[in-house]
């Protein structure tokens, strides 16, 4: 998921060119899925809070969420903060721009 506004910020048209073409490209990868959280969304759930889960498929491999802040780097693995955690990424999932609209909006913004 990637915050509309983020992109907004690269006001260079030579810089923002190939990082953006970059984006797209990957985005057309079967193994990479890419979303955008449209300014026109406002505020979302979960916006300002950066996070990351880690998924394995072997059971005896425990997901997590980690957590990177100002102060420290956290490790979340109990089931309460996997699921809320999860939730969280559902809504954001729903917020954003499908993958396909992503692809075509990241395409537009580098030409």
């Amino acid at each position: 998921m990637i915050d509309e506004n983020a992109i907004a910020r690269i006001t260079d048209p030579p810089t923002r060119k190939a990082p953006l073409a970059h984006l797209a490209a990957m985005a057309g990868r079967a193994n990479i899925e890419i979303q955008v959280i449209p300014v026109t969304a406002g505020i979302y759930p979960g916006a300002g809070e950066v996070f990351t889960i880690l998924s394995f498929p072997d059971p005896a491999e425990r997901d997590f969420v980690y957590l990177e802040t100002t102060v420290d780097d956290r490790m979340l693995e109990e089931t309460d903060e996997l699921s809320a955690y999860t939730h969280r990424f559902t809504q954001l999932a729903a917020t954003a721009l499908t993958p396909r609209q992503t692809r075509t909006t990241l395409t537009k913004q580098t030409g």
